[in-house]
C-alpha cells in the first residue's frame, strides 16, 4: 500500500477497497523481491568474503572492528552453550561466515589461516559461495579457539587486551602466538595454563 492508499485510507475509517487483481500482483512483486535480495546476497557475498581474507587487507579498518564485535558475540555465544550442544554443532558443521569473522577479528593472513583451521581460502570461498557449512575438523578448530578467547576476555577483563594477547608472540608458548596453538588440543591446553598464571598474578 502506498502513502496516499494510506492517507485515503485514514480519510475513510481505515477502509480502502482493494483494486481487482491488486492482492495477486503485490504478492508477485515481493515474491521477486526477495528473489532478488537474495539472489544480490549470493552474488556479493563472494566479493566480500574476498576483501576480508585478503592477504592486502588493512590491519584495522571499519569491518575489522565489526568483525571483532561478531567474534566475541560468538565466543560468549559458544560459553553458554552446553557442551553436548557443541558436539552437534560441531558435527554438523559451523557456519562458513563463523571462520571469515575470526580470520577478520584477529587479523589472520591466508597461510595462518589454512594451518590454524585446516581450510585453503579457495574451499572456504567455495563454501560460502555455496551456503555449506564448515567441515568437523574446522569446526571444531574454531569451537577450540573460541572456548580459549573466553578464558582470555575473563582474565584480561578487556576484550582489545585480550585480543592483542591472543594475536602477539608469546615467551611462554615459544615465542608463538596464543592462537596458533588453538591448532591441537594439546596446544590450547598449554594457553590455558598460561592465562591462569596470569590469573593468579604469573607473568606471560
Amino acid at each position: 500500500m502506498t502513502v496516499e492508499h494510506v492517507m485515503v485510507a485514514r480519510k475513510h475509517g481505515g477502509k480502502e477497497k482493494a483494486e481487482p487483481g491488486a492482492s495477486k500482483a503485490k504478492t508477485k512483486a515481493g515474491s521477486i523481491m526477495r528473489s532478488g535480495v537474495q539472489s544480490g546476497l549470493v552474488r556479493n557475498l563472494g566479493s566480500i568474503a574476498r576483501a576480508a581474507l585478503s592477504p592486502d587487507a588493512p590491519k584495522r579498518s571499519k569491518a575489522i572492528t565489526g568483525s571483532e564485535t561478531a567474534f566475541w558475540g560468538l565466543v560468549n555465544e559458544t560459553a553458554s552453550t552446553s557442551e553436548q550442544e557443541r558436539i552437534v554443532r560441531i558435527i554438523e558443521g559451523y557456519p562458513a561466515d563463523h571462520l571469515v569473522t575470526v580470520r577478520s577479528a584477529l587479523t589472520l593472513t591466508a597461510t595462518l589461516a589454512e594451518q590454524l583451521f585446516a581450510v585453503s581460502q579457495s574451499t572456504l570461498l567455495r563454501r560460502l559461495k555455496d551456503r555449506q557449512r564448515l567441515s568437523s575438523v574446522t569446526s571444531e578448530r574454531l569451537d577450540r579457539l573460541a572456548s580459549v578467547a573466553h578464558l582470555a576476555q575473563e582474565v584480561f577483563e578487556n576484550r582489545d587486551r585480550a585480543l592483542s594477547w591472543l594475536s602477539s608472540p608469546n615467551i611462554a608458548l615459544g615465542s608463538q602466538p596464543p592462537i596458533m596453538l588453538c591448532e591441537t588440543e594439546l596446544g590450547a591446553n598449554q594457553v590455558r595454563r598460561v592465562l591462569h598464571a596470569l590469573e593468579w598474578g604469573g607473568a606471560a
